[in-house]
């Protein structure tokens, strides 16, 4: 029984470090969707008049975009929401750090409010800084992601030897 419950907190520890490091993916892939649709955005503004508001409604309410939870709870908030703004501002988004809600809430705020120069403009500008704060957060998951991973599984066998 004792094996059983060394056992037991060896893969609880083990569990632990591998969650977290998922969590650092989970980062890297929000950014690919957030990323995915500014470009989007970006493309669409030179073929078509839609208001901003519209568009952007619209292309989160594609398919391509519903793997992206911090893009599918936008596009949620988009049909109660009166501006991007507040739309953007009650959206959950746990795996994005202070850094990234940043770069995306300048965006929120300048998106719809210049003519369409300027908003291809703020497209661009948009998603250079998430570009950047994608290659960051790639850069941590593969440094930090073995680290958590590591450290789990020798807090798991640390605490499975001191109970032998």
């Amino acid at each position: 029984m004792k094996v059983v419950g060394i056992l037991l907190l060896f893969a609880a520890a083990g569990s632990a470090g591998f969650l977290k490091a998922a969590g650092l993916r989970r980062r890297t892939f929000e950014l690919d969707g957030l990323l995915q649709l500014v470009g989007r955005i970006h493309s669409e503004m030179r073929y078509f008049r839609t208001p901003a508001l519209e568009l952007v409604e619209r292309l989160t309410g594609l398919g391509e975009f519903e793997k992206y939870r911090v893009v599918s709870a936008f596009h949620e908030r988009l049909t109660h929401a009166p501006d991007l703004v507040s739309a953007w501002a009650d959206t959950p988004a746990p795996q994005l750090t202070d850094g990234d809600r940043q770069v995306v809430d300048e965006f929120m705020a300048a998106f719809g409010k210049t003519d369409l120069a300027g908003q291809r403009d703020v497209c661009a500008g948009a998603a250079d800084r998430l570009r950047r704060q994608r290659e960051e957060a790639a850069e941590a998951c593969g440094a930090k992601a073995r680290l958590y991973r590591s450290l789990g599984l020798l807090c798991g066998a640390l605490i499975a030897v001191v109970l032998i």
